[in-house]
């Protein structure tokens, strides 16, 4: 099981709500992205197999065991990250996208849940 930090509900500027998991960068960066890179490994192997392929199931089994810790996570944020720092402020800062026009601030409402 992936350590947590906290549930959170998020309300956003146009209404929507969400429940986000949070995680540490620590256990983000040593646990959740290497079984996110073991999952792109299989799944690579997944599209190299015919789906009639005994190999695939085996695959298919080990695919969904290898992402289940994440899985369970839900939808999560990391601490450091724009939704992380506008915890306290309740201003959420998104960072330029693709050059489409400098960084957005918009509010939001996190709360411990």
């Amino acid at each position: 099981m992936i350590p947590i930090i906290g549930k959170y509900r998020i309300t956003y500027w146009n209404g929507i709500t969400q429940h986000k998991t949070l995680i540490s960068r620590e256990v983000y960066d040593t646990e959740v992205k290497s079984i996110i890179e073991k999952a792109n490994e299989i799944q690579s192997k997944m599209w190299e197999t015919s789906k009639k392929n005994k190999k695939y199931g085996e695959l298919d089994k080990e695919l969904k065991r290898t992402i289940a810790p994440v899985k369970e996570l839900g939808e999560y944020f990391i601490e450091g990250s724009p939704l992380y720092n506008s915890i306290d402020s309740g201003i959420l800062i998104l960072p330029d996208y693709k050059g489409l026009g400098g960084t957005i601030s918009r509010n939001v409402t996190i709360k411990l849940i």
